[in-house]
């Protein structure tokens, strides 16, 4: 909570289905910017998102689209139990490329 309330952070949520966390945590802590990604569609209506929301449907076990130490904390809700020992090593990498230096 400390950390959000920080306020100006790029957060990235990975495997945020429908937003449902992303959209309340944008809401009570609004000086963020948040931005989730999942490889399902079910991401809520365009009426739903805040001003400082973004989805993006993606496949991230092939990667994150986005530049390296781009955010500075990532949330993520991969059920790892479901993923191979290479997958997992694949994402933790991707993590900590899209992660800013000394972030979480």
């Amino acid at each position: 909570k400390r950390l959000l309330k920080s306020g100006k952070l790029r957060i990235l949520t990975i495997g945020c289905g429908t937003g449902t966390w992303l959209l309340e945590t944008a809401k009570k802590y609004s000086t963020n910017i948040y931005i989730g990604l999942d490889n399902l569609s079910e991401f809520p209506s365009h009426e739903l998102h805040h001003q400082n929301t973004g989805f993006l449907k993606c496949d991230y076990l092939c990667g994150i689209p986005f530049d390296n130490s781009t955010f500075d904390l990532i949330h993520d809700f991969v059920d790892r139990s479901e993923l191979s020992d290479f997958q997992c090593e694949n994402l933790f990498s991707e993590i900590a490329r899209v992660l800013k230096p000394g972030k979480k």
